[in-house]
């Protein structure tokens, strides 16, 4: 999910990059921030407004270099370096879920009834550190959660109940969990990088993919495909952490600003994230792709066929479905 990658060089090294609170005069602190979206993406935008915010309040002291696109490596590789210390800050997605067990479970199927639901329990301090268990063992303290959207299912054919879809080859993440919520809504299960997937939908090795509208839109997989079911079954999101270590040295005053301008900007991509969703789906409807969306008993039928993925989720992190149903009672 993006982040605020250090480069090679020892200028922002964490033990050297601000004052620590110390006597003297201030050093200025430049901070490179990168994630893994393009441009027109929801985070990316939200990215820029950080780094307006915290030049500005900071009078110059604290710099930001915004790198979108994957220009400063994956999440992998982002995750590895906050950990490691090379990255002050950073928005992650589920890099880390094999050091913090529950980190994906906000993206459990059909958890959140709508946005108003997400944003409120999302925002809920026992609920975001429940999903953050983990983090300061490694290093990383979490500021907030900020949303991608809704996952939905484009295809070359439209649906319409469940049994449409049996047979169908749905690309989805190479993550345990998406595997588990595919093969249980009766689709067979085609796990291919994001790289290659635009291909894949081009040449047929796959009949659709889900992932949120705007990223469908942002990687043109519309071009490839002739409808799009607006199932909802799962919300992504990306949390922003910041290195533990690094956010020790600076003084309080250059903490406050860094976790003010965080949450300013988590509560920017909150604000507009609902929106471009519902552009992007007039947008499709526009092209010509046949927009379905789901009767009360197609998405009863989804519902039901996760069923089985509460089962296997409390067996692979035990304890998980105590967070999913604090959660699923926010009103």
């Amino acid at each position: 999910m993006v982040g605020l990658v250090s480069g090679c060089g020892g200028d922002t090294d964490p033990g050297t990059s601000g004052d620590g609170g110390g006597g003297g005069e201030a050093k200025t602190i430049t901070i490179k921030l990168a994630n893994i979206y393009g441009e027109d993406m929801t985070e990316t935008k939200s990215m820029y407004e950080f780094k307006k915010a915290v030049e500005e309040r900071s009078g110059g002291s604290i710099q930001v270099d915004v790198y979108p696109n994957c220009q400063l490596g994956s999440e992998e590789a982002l995750g590895d370096g906050i950990r490691q210390g090379t990255v002050e800050m950073a928005i992650l997605g589920g890099a880390l879920q094999t050091h913090m067990p529950y980190v994906g479970l906000a993206e459990f199927p059909f958890l959140f009834r709508d946005w108003d639901h997400a944003k409120k329990a999302l925002h809920d301090p026992d609920i975001m550190a429940a999903l953050s268990t983990g983090a300061e063992d490694i290093g990383i303290t979490p500021l907030g959660i900020c949303p991608s959207g809704f996952r939905a299912i484009s295809s070359n054919q439209a649906f319409h109940s469940l049994s449409d879809m049996k047979g169908m080859r749905l690309r989805v993440p190479n993550i345990p969990l998406y595997v588990t919520m595919a093969e249980n809504l009766g689709v067979n299960v085609v796990a291919l990088p994001m790289t290659e997937l635009f291909t894949a939908l081009e040449q047929k090795v796959c009949d659709g993919q889900e992932v949120s509208p705007s990223i469908c839109r942002a990687n043109k997989y519309y071009e490839v495909q002739s409808a799009y079911l607006v199932s909802r079954h799962m919300f992504t999101v990306h949390t922003w952490y910041i290195n533990s270590k690094f956010f020790a040295s600076l003084t309080a005053d250059q903490q406050a600003i860094l976790s003010e301008c965080a949450a300013d900007a988590i509560a920017f991509d909150w604000g507009i994230a609902e929106q471009e969703e519902n552009d992007n789906l007039k947008f499709f409807e526009e092209y010509g792709l046949e927009v379905v969306y789901p009767d009360e008993a197609f998405v009863q039928e989804m519902r039901d066929s996760q069923i089985p993925t509460r089962a296997w989720a409390e067996e692979q992190w035990p304890g998980c479905l105590e967070i999913i149903e604090k959660i699923e009672v926010v009103q």
